[in-house]
């Protein structure tokens, strides 16, 4: 699609939903400070990935604003939900015809 992208990202390593991860703890003072995403989370990744967009974009003048403030993101657990979501990403691009934001 012209108007936004798809990505399946996959980050190795362990995180909540490992097997053997360790609860833990958020103190409230240390949520309610604004902090960078950690190194190598998928927050991470996506805003180095708009940066470097937003940053070629500017080398080749194009100045208008290209990204959305907020990435929508969901956790695919299973195989069949991974095939689900490739052949949507697939397809996707046949729907450009019917979206309201196709100007052409």
């Amino acid at each position: 699609m012209p108007n936004h992208l798809h990505a399946i990202v996959a980050i190795d390593g362990e995180h909540c939903f490992s097997p053997h991860a360790e609860p833990t703890s958020t103190s409230p003072v240390a949520a309610s400070l604004p902090a960078s995403p950690k190194a190598g989370s998928l927050s991470a990744i996506i805003r180095s990935f708009k940066a470097g967009v937003t940053s070629r974009c500017c080398e080749l003048g194009l100045t208008q604003p290209i990204w959305q403030p907020r990435v929508y993101d969901r956790l695919l657990r299973s195989d069949a939900v991974i095939d689900a979501v490739r052949d949507y990403i697939r397809n996707n691009p046949a729907n450009w015809a019917q979206d309201t934001e196709n100007q052409s």
